[in-house]
């Protein structure tokens, strides 16, 4: 069993005499003058400030994140028929890449395979970057 490394008694010796210091001064002494309520005002506007920071980073964060999704995202359904998809579809089933269910593209609605395109074409998209990831 290990322990952590004890810091040298001249930093704790050092560290408990500043504490001391500390809770032996007066609040006057500690604030050498200065108006309470504006350090408090002031700390506040500090701690407003920033949690606006905080919050425009996480708003920028998450555009950021939205346009690389939409950068990556599928080509547009709008751009193939469903006639097109089912073609697709029927020739994605003879790729070994790709296990799909024993079900009929007839059976399915035309936005199930436009899903299923989407779902695959994503899939595709995703193997061809892990291929150039690899290289």
């Amino acid at each position: 069993m290990t322990s952590s490394p004890k810091k040298p008694d001249i930093e704790n010796a050092l560290l408990d005499a500043h504490f001391a210091e500390l809770m032996g001064m007066t609040d006057e002494e500690i604030l050498d003058g200065a108006d309470p309520e504006k350090i408090k005002a002031e700390g506040l506007q500090l701690l407003q400030n920033a949690r606006a920071e905080a919050g425009r980073r996480r708003l920028a964060k998450a555009k950021t994140s939205l346009e690389a999704a939409k950068l990556v995202s599928m080509p547009a359904v709008a751009d193939i028929t469903p006639m097109e998809a089912r073609r697709y579809l029927e020739q994605a089933a003879n790729n070994p890449l790709f296990t799909m269910a024993a079900r009929s593209l007839s059976d399915m609605s035309d936005e199930d395979v436009l899903r299923r395109y989407r779902q695959l074409r994503r899939l595709e998209q995703e193997s061809d970057s892990d291929k150039g990831d690899e290289e």
